[in-house]
């Protein structure tokens, strides 16, 4: 991203130089989230579908388009009439609903200022879990489910009013389905997999009823619902009713030029004008599921459908933003207003969302994204007159900008911010933080601290900065300033944004929560006391979005994190594409499974043809269904990937000081007897290094040891002395392990550089990286030993020794800009561009199908060593006890479950091996 990155929790400016290392954070306790404590029952509230509502009033128009730039500290400081932002640090989760909005409208306000993208300090700030307000989340969820499930279990809605199910012609158990990845990522697994029961055994039956159904909700809301549920949980079946529902839906994608609103699942038939987000928002759904599958027609049905709208924006709308009618037929846009609201909204989202999800791979949307902001910023940006607050207008076909936004536009924040932390620009940054707190606003200025579902602004006077029409003063439970609150917070780590939360979680507690179980929509919230049951239904999307977002932003930023999920506009996360080739790629063709097969010239054989991946295998099914109770729980530690808010991991002080006393005591040693050389020799307590060019291994090796264990004073001696003679060492004439020179004395420089900023180590880095790569393209693979004064290299060389070197190089590519250190290293590999993963995972299986063995005795598993002639030998080397680390980084990362188990089993021979070594 423009102005800064991570890596491993370190920021970098984008000149290279590392920023300060953050402090460590405290500790926070364990949480459960079934550890809390009931919340008396009062009231809330919430939303609705997405089509477009009838009402169009026309407000005053005026040429309202603005920049976002210098201006932004005044409006974003600016009063209001009853007050500014709320901090409500003294608010206590024991407060009831009542006290919370009595003490928030008296306490003084602390404006949200906007930030510097290089120089803001709170950018560090460690994001960790507000376990009271995750407490009180996760009870209204509890207590929404529960009106669920008592009163419409199966069924599309809750209808609040008469406290019955309700789900008009087909009904597809939305808010069942839609609900699944909120239960889970709750913790309310009892209700999750009830829930899940029931749906793999009636959802095949929903499926095939007549009626047509909602191309665009059935696909965000069932599909993404089915899919993401899998993905936590790992059920097959979940994923078999994905597939169904996915064919099903398939059908009616090309039976008009652009999709119309209405698909039947039993023939495919279409009927009813669409609207452009309905035929734009289905992407995501359908690409994720040909990645589970590995049917790629799902991908090619709405690839098509984008592909002819790039055109119609290549041909007619350059500046990117559409209107929202199309001809289904003509496969045309109506030429008419454009808004970013109802009809259009989620078609620049997933314009962005389709980017992430290909792991920033298809240019064509990142490209379509950044025009589309650029447009908008153009064209729709409007500010009031009173406090300049900045809103998304709507432009009339004669090209003025009516000051009218929906709620639906406070996804924009969001999608904004989001899109910053994946590289764009810091203005749309600027203009995420100034919707954001119009958004916010939306909700502060009414008198129930309820947002309206449209608000109209003032451009024309100093009278209230917001207007509400009477016929607009409803507010059924919508997500979307809940979305753009947490990604604003956990991209710029501001508690403000998670006080606004706290100030809407709290309206809806004291206006929506009915006595029953559920939450009602509310009427007249511009009214302390509005009315409930304004909407019959209970909106699905209230507990698969609202609630959703709202325990995430009070989350810790290790739940769902936003650079390996991608959410759909449903609110269901999908992973992105690309960490199924970081596993492989960090791992850089893993070291030391290949230096023993290198040895036998066994790597063709360890390299069988890849097959295609499944998500879930039979072992894998029927280890969960063995440990499963008869209500087969799925607990977070079963599931394929943990997104679950786990049990905190907490600093086991005592062994930390057990192990920095120990690194003081070997450090104390090295540095009294051989500092500033390669080695201590234990037997003589001398000096040891290579004859002739000693590279001073052990102290670049141990920079970041010493800074991370704290142990600051032996840190700077030892790069104080790096600094002032490494450099002299670089030049000696005898030849160096490439290997051993690049992660050990690269590796340390870069790492220690990452830490500690200090320029002159990235000075060596650079210098010493320089002298490596000259000897990389001497031969057609690189051999062992390389002159660091002419490039010459000597020695055959370990297959290990050369595809051990990348991370070294491509980081130090990165940190320098030099693109020569990262293509040499590439042409290594000389595959595609998803070279590391197939090459990981086609690894990975023949290990398994090859190199495993078991003891007699107690049935240890270990990796043997394999001859051609001799099979495989029952000879491991402690070496090996790399890959169960190995293994498990890459189950972390996506990689079968197949593989943690591999992990376990081996990480215990590696452990009895040093506890028994006689057993073993």
């Amino acid at each position: 991203m423009p102005g800064w990155f991570f890596v491993d929790a370190v920021l970098i400016t984008d000149d290279g130089m590392p920023a300060a290392l953050p402090t460590p954070p405290s500790v926070e306790a364990n949480y459960n989230p079934h550890d809390r404590v009931d919340v008396v029952p009062t009231q809330q509230s919430r939303p609705i579908l997405r089509r477009p509502h009838p009402v169009q009033f026309r407000g005053q128009s005026a040429d309202l388009n603005a920049s976002i730039g210098a201006n932004d500290a005044a409006v974003l400081a600016a009063s209001n009439d009853k007050g500014n932002t709320y901090l409500i640090d003294t608010i206590e989760t024991s407060a009831t609903p009542d006290e919370s909005v009595e003490i928030a409208n008296a306490i003084d306000i602390a404006p949200l200022s906007p930030w510097s993208n290089t120089s803001d300090s709170t950018r560090h700030a460690t994001l960790l879990n507000d376990t009271a307000m995750q407490t009180d989340v996760v009870a209204a969820m509890e207590w929404a489910w529960k009106g669920y499930r008592t009163y419409a279990f199966g069924h599309d809605w809750l209808n609040v009013v008469t406290m019955a199910d309700q789900g008009e012609g087909h009904d597809m158990a939305l808010s069942l389905v839609d609900s699944l990845d909120t239960l889970f990522l709750l913790g309310l697994l009892d209700e999750f997999n009830e829930a899940a029961d029931w749906a793999e055994a009636n959802m095949p039956a929903r499926h095939t009823q007549p009626g047509r159904v909602s191309l665009f909700e059935t696909t965000i809301r069932n599909l993404g619902g089915y899919l993401s549920a899998y993905h936590l949980s790992g059920r097959p079946k979940l994923l078999a009713l994905a597939k169904d529902l996915g064919t099903r839906l398939c059908r009616g994608l090309d039976k008009s030029a652009l999709p119309q609103s209405l698909v039947s699942l039993v023939d495919g038939s279409t009927s009813d004008a669409s609207y452009l987000a309905e035929f734009t928002t289905i992407q995501l759904e359908f690409k994720y599921l040909s990645t589970l599958t590995g049917d790629s027609t799902y991908t090619n049905a709405v690839e098509t459908i984008m592909n002819k709208v790039a055109r119609i924006v290549d041909a007619t709308y350059p500046n990117g933003i559409l209107p929202v009618i199309a001809d289904s037929y003509s496969g045309r846009l109506q030429h008419g207003q454009i808004k970013l609201g109802a009809g259009g909204d989620s078609y620049y989202e997933y314009l962005l969302k389709q980017w992430l999800l290909s792991g920033k791979t298809d240019s064509k949307y990142k490209a379509m994204y950044e025009t589309a902001v650029t447009g908008i910023m153009d064209k729709l940006v409007g500010r009031t007159k009173k406090s300049g607050w900045v809103f998304l207008g709507e432009l009339e076909v004669n090209g003025d900008l009516t000051p009218k936004m929906d709620h639906l536009v406070c996804f924009m924040p969001g999608m904004l911010a989001l899109g910053y932390m994946h590289g764009m620009p810091s203005s749309h940054l600027d203009l995420a933080k100034a919707l954001g707190r119009t958004c916010f606003e939306m909700y502060n200025q009414m008198a129930s601290n309820l947002a309206p579902e449209i608000a109209y602004f003032n451009t024309v006077d100093d009278s209230n900065d917001i207007q509400v029409h009477a016929s607009d003063a409803f507010n059924i439970l919508r997500p979307e300033t809940v979305e753009s609150l947490m990604v604003l917070y956990r991209v710029t780590r501001d508690e403000t944004y998670r006080e606004w939360g706290k100030v809407i979680f709290r309206a809806f507690e004291q206006h929506c929560r009915l006595p029953q179980g559920g939450y009602s929509s509310v009427n007249h919230v511009d009214s302390p006391a509005p009315s409930k049951f304004f909407r019959r239904e209970m909106e699905s999307f209230f507990m698969a979005e609202t609630l959703k977002y709202f325990y995430l932003l009070f989350s810790d930023e290790s739940v769902v994190p936003l650079d390996q999920f991608v959410f759909n506009t449903e609110a269901h996360p999908f992973p992105i594409q690309y960490q199924w080739v970081l596993v492989a790629g960090a791992i850089c063709y893993f070291l030391n499974v290949m230096y023993l097969a290198s040895k036998y010239g066994m790597l063709e054989g360890l390299l069988p043809k890849n097959k295609a991946l499944r998500r879930v295998n039979a072992a894998d099914a029927n280890a969960r269904d063995a440990t499963a109770t008869s209500r087969r729980v799925v607990t977070p530690s079963e599931t394929l990937h943990p997104l679950i808010a786990m049990p905190t991991l907490t600093n086991d002080t005592n062994m930390q000081r057990q192990v920095t006393a120990a690194m003081s005591w070997a450090w104390g040693a090295y540095r009294k007897h051989a500092f500033g050389f390669d080695s201590l020799n234990v037997k003589d307590m001398v000096k040891d290094g290579l004859p002739g060019h000693d590279m001073a291994i052990s102290l670049v090796d141990s920079l970041d040891s010493l800074y991370i264990m704290g142990l600051q004073d032996e840190f700077n001696e030892a790069v104080d002395w790096a600094e002032s003679n490494l450099a002299a060492r670089f030049p000696l004439p005898p030849r160096v392990s490439i290997f051993e020179t690049t992660i050990r004395n690269l590796g340390g420089l870069l790492s220690a550089y990452t830490l500690c900023g200090r320029p002159a180590l990235l000075t060596l880095a650079d210098d010493l990286g320089a002298r490596l790569h000259r000897g990389l393209n001497e031969t057609a693979l690189p051999l062992s030993l390389v002159s660091l004064v002419d490039g010459s290299t000597s020695d055959s060389s370990y297959v290990a020794e050369f595809t051990t070197i990348q991370l070294e190089f491509k980081y130090l590519a990165q940190l320098t800009g030099k693109t020569e250190y990262h293509d040499t290293v590439e042409l290594l590999m000389d595959k595609k561009a998803t070279k590391y993963k197939d090459m990981y995972i086609n690894a990975v299986n023949g290990i398994m199908t090859t190199l495993v063995g078991r003891t007699k005795k107690s049935n240890w598993l270990f990796l043997g060593e394999l001859d051609t002639a001799r099979g495989l030998s029952p000879k491991m080397d402690h070496l090996v006890c790399f890959v169960p680390g190995m293994l498990a980084l890459g189950y972390v990362n996506g990689m079968p479950r197949s593989h943690l188990t591999l992990a376990q089993e081996l990480v215990h021979t590696c452990f009895q091996v040093c506890v028994h070594p006689t057993m073993a």
